[in-house]
């Protein structure tokens, strides 16, 4: 088996050339140990690798996303481990990190990732500011493993804790930044989203209730009435719809709040900054 041949299956299965290409190549190199330099020139690879990327090929066609099937995502020039049990980290949350990175430059500060997930933002973060204290926080002890799991893997010093963000008895300190791409999608839309974001990844860090899709932002701004120094901010990344409503959360003289669009323009953003 060789690069054309995957890359016919992947488009016969609906995959556009560009994606169909990425993916036989990202195949090649986990099963059949291919540089793209290699796969390129059509080199053929082993039997036993056919049989592992035809393997892969069949949960690709049932829609499993390819970074589950090779349970590996790349964020922020980190490969992290990924599973059914997490999120797949997105390119926008990478424009988060940056938006922190960007802000603060202090050699020591402390930081909380909440609902954290893969631990995507947590490890980014800390691979650029190692000096940094830096904890994540999930309700999901599927989750922590793979956090840790990765924290392990990559060697970088942050802790992942088990804290429930809806319950504010869990949270005490006094940290500079806190950061949150927590769940807000409205149940209601789970019958427009594609298929392999709801059959494959949880459930748990997707979806909030109709009656109240801005839950977790509510009670993070409790925990950062509680924890978060004065001058110090939260970075969100939110719901493209809800963002107005999100902000509004903070709309006291205590905030000030600064929303931002991502790459792609959408609005998905939101910074406030504890002035009082």
């Amino acid at each position: 088996m060789n690069l054309s041949q995957i890359q016919e299956i992947l488009t016969d299965c609906n995959y556009d050339l560009r994606e169909a290409r990425q993916i036989a190549l990202w195949l090649l190199e986990e099963y059949g140990g291919l540089s793209a330099m290699k796969a390129i020139t059509n080199q053929e690879v082993t039997e036993e690798a056919t049989m592992r990327i035809e393997f892969a090929l069949e949960k690709l066609r049932e829609g499993m996303p390819i970074q589950q099937v090779i349970q590996k995502a790349h964020f922020y020039s980190l490969e992290l481990f990924v599973n059914q049990d997490v999120l797949i980290p997105r390119p926008e949350t990478e424009e988060l990190v940056r938006w922190i990175l960007d802000d603060n430059n202090k050699d020591s500060i402390q930081v909380w990732d909440l609902c954290s997930g893969s631990g995507c933002i947590a490890l980014a973060l800390s691979s650029k500011r190692g000096f940094w204290d830096i904890k994540g926080f999930e309700v999901s002890d599927p989750a922590l493993y793979v956090s840790n799991r990765n924290a392990k893997t990559l060697c970088l010093k942050v802790k992942f804790e088990k804290s429930n963000v809806l319950n504010l008895t869990e949270f005490y300190g006094n940290v500079d930044v806190i950061v949150s791409n927590p769940p807000y999608i409205p149940i209601q839309e789970i019958r427009s989203m594609d298929k392999k974001v709801v059959d494959y990844e949880p459930t748990l860090a997707l979806f909030v209730p109709d009656s109240d899709p801005l839950v977790f932002y509510k009670s993070i701004k409790e925990i950062a009435l509680r924890c978060l120094k004065v001058g110090g901010a939260i970075y969100f990344e939110t719901h493209s719809e809800l963002l107005d409503q999100t902000a509004d959360i903070f709309n006291e003289d205590e905030w000030l709040a600064t929303k931002k669009a991502d790459l792609t323009g959408r609005p998905r953003m939101l910074k406030v900054v504890r002035v009082k």
